[in-house]
């Protein structure tokens, strides 16, 4: 009896503090086991009135959402903006910042160094990524907000190209990705089944992105080996063979323990 009325109460708890929304219009969709992952991790979620609009094209801040949530941000606090369109109090505010500082929503920038020196003369080495965080980090919160002129469009459609650009990038395969091409790149990891251009993706299609992509080996550079001459930074695929452990975004922010 005691076990029935904990389980009620549990059950009342989580009824009363978190969202349930049926999905209504995803039973035709060929992704509805995928959304329904998803959506029991908390990485999406339905609208208000019970349904998913999986056909409705999804914007640039909702995909970024999306995006920061599988790589890895757990408690979104709001903070300065390196956009004129994304103040503070901007819901995707926190989402955009995230992905921003790990260089994700960015070109890359010349001219950059992964060797630096330390106060004793030293060279302390680096990895790109480091450097990425720390000047964009720097960049937005040392700006003048009077002179901040980028526009960042939250509200519009994201293309098929950045979404699948940006969820490479979280996955490491950006240096892979440089000489192969992105698209490309996507289809070999099999995030996509093509490397053609379409236009735009819709809110079904950005749940089957973002579900593979949690399920994929992510890629990691390895530090250069200090017994060879010249030795630089190499990157090396997390998928459980040559003695790597295997890795994904699944299993690093979302392995469900029974505990």
């Amino acid at each position: 009896m005691k076990k029935i009325i904990l389980m009620l109460l549990v059950s009342i708890f989580f009824i009363n503090t978190m969202p349930v929304y049926a999905l209504n219009d995803i039973d035709d969709s060929p992704v509805k086991e995928e959304i329904l992952e998803l959506e029991s991790l908390g990485i999406i979620h339905g609208y208000d009135d019970g349904n998913f609009y999986p056909d409705k094209m999804i914007t640039r801040a909702e995909f970024i959402a999306l995006a920061a949530t599988i790589a890895g941000l757990k408690d979104p606090q709001p903070s300065l903006s390196s956009y004129a369109d994304i103040p503070q109090e901007h819901w995707a505010n926190p989402y955009i910042n995230y992905c921003d500082d790990k260089g994700w929503l960015r070109e890359d920038e010349g001219n950059v160094y992964f060797v630096e020196v330390d106060e004793n003369g030293n060279e302390i080495s680096r990895t790109p990524m480091e450097y990425i965080e720390e000047f964009a980090r720097h960049y937005r919160l040392n700006r003048n907000p009077d002179n901040i002129t980028q526009l960042f469009e939250p509200d519009k459609n994201i293309s098929y190209e950045d979404a699948v650009k940006l969820v490479v990038d979280i996955l490491g395969y950006a240096m892979y990705a440089e000489f192969a091409g992105y698209m490309n790149t996507a289809q070999i990891m099999g995030l996509v089944e093509h490397s053609g251009i379409k236009e735009g993706l819709t809110r079904e299609e950005a749940a089957d992105l973002i579900y593979k992509a949690l399920n994929r080996p992510m890629m990691f550079l390895k530090d250069p080996d200090p017994n060879v001459e010249h030795s630089g930074y190499d990157a090396y695929v997390a998928d459980g063979t040559y003695g790597y452990e295997y890795i994904t975004l699944y299993t690093t922010f979302f392995e469900k323990t029974d505990e």
